[in-house]
């Protein structure tokens, strides 16, 4: 319970300095890791906004989910996920690997990131890329100050951005990454 209490106070903290520097508030996917989020954010102001980004994309499950959490704002990404894959391709994997298979169709030398096993991905009869996050999530966001819940352990981008750049930055927090 003493570790619990530890990073519930570290996130506290942080959510407090969040709100001090005026952010609008926390994305809420309806998971569990921005629901608990969320919940620690409304210990502190009972008020704040949860902005919800309806892909198009998600659950049906989790619609009904999050139009029962009170003070959710709903944002839309200019584009659907149909016209995302078309015209930028999919996400194979993870967000690093898709963009050294773009990054190398490109022309950029970074074969060696590629791991043994993935070199067929290269020559893959279809479009790869990363961009599909930025237009379905970053994008509809990107006129906000929010907090995150995601962790630094959810993905090797994320914890380097972490360590280069700290829990708030950007724009953005992520008072639960520890």
């Amino acid at each position: 319970m003493v570790w619990l209490d530890i990073l519930r106070k570290e996130s506290r903290k942080i959510i407090r300095e969040c709100i001090k520097q005026g952010f609008d508030g926390v994305s809420f996917s309806g998971g569990k890791d921005s629901l608990v989020l969320l919940t620690l954010a409304r210990e502190i102001d009972p008020d704040i906004t949860g902005y919800f980004i309806n892909t198009g994309a998600e659950d049906p499950s989790i619609l009904k989910f999050v139009k029962k959490i009170p003070n959710i704002k709903f944002l839309y990404p200019k584009t659907n996920i149909k016209n995302v894959l078309t015209y930028y391709g999919y996400p194979i994997f993870n967000k690093e690997l898709s963009q050294h298979i773009q990054a190398i169709r490109r022309g950029q030398d970074v074969r060696h990131k590629i791991k043994p096993g993935q070199e067929f991905l290269i020559k893959a009869p279809f479009l790869i890329s990363s961009d599909c996050c930025y237009f379905l999530k970053k994008a509809p966001t990107s006129k906000y100050k929010l907090m995150i819940g995601t962790k630094r352990t959810d993905s090797y981008l994320r914890a380097a951005s972490i360590k280069k750049y700290g829990l708030i930055h950007n724009n953005k927090a992520f008072p639960i990454a520890n």
